[in-house]
């Protein structure tokens, strides 16, 4: 059996001159027609390591990374927490905690509201309406000498603050 030698003796690409590289054939535009001309390539990135990267790959990594940066903030990792605008705590508060009053006497009761909550859900109870009967607005009326407490609630009622009202005899 017979072999053919080649003329030219045979390079790898690593012993390739850099002026023995194949010459990619190019296009100009101005050659192209106008109703085909070619859309610039995106730009790769290079890395330190020299590898490249297209846009759509940095497009994913970056999906990547703003899902995960959700993950780990919704489990709590102190440093992803949002503690740049912290948001305000829901809190009803009296402006006092202990009123006094006469028998037959009226009155309007004020709280202070903040968070999500505005002061239309605020919601009143009384521990005894025999004594001071109150309606949704805040407003009271002393009924009966004694002593209760006055609740003012949002939502659930786990957000509260307590007043206590002393009622006496009419002078």
């Amino acid at each position: 059996m017979s072999r053919k030698i080649p003329n030219k003796p045979f390079t790898s690409s690593s012993e390739a001159k850099p002026s023995e590289a194949p010459k990619k054939k190019t296009t100009s535009p101005a050659s192209m027609p106008s109703s085909k001309q070619a859309a610039p390539a995106p730009t790769p990135v290079v890395t330190p390591s020299g590898s490249t990267y297209s846009a759509g790959f940095r497009f994913i990594w970056l999906l990547l990374i703003i899902a995960l940066g959700g993950v780990v903030g919704y489990y709590g990792v102190p440093a992803i927490r949002n503690e740049i605008s912290p948001v305000a705590a829901d809190r009803v508060s009296f402006n006092d905690t202990i009123l006094n009053y006469e028998v037959g006497a009226t009155g309007r009761l004020s709280v202070s509201v903040q968070g999500q909550y505005s002061h239309s859900d605020v919601r009143w109870t009384s521990s005894d309406l025999s004594i001071v009967d109150i309606d949704q607005g805040g407003n009271i009326f002393a009924k009966a000498p004694g002593t209760v407490i006055i609740r003012a609630f949002v939502g659930d009622g786990s957000v509260q603050d307590t007043l206590v009202i002393n009622v006496s005899p009419r002078e």
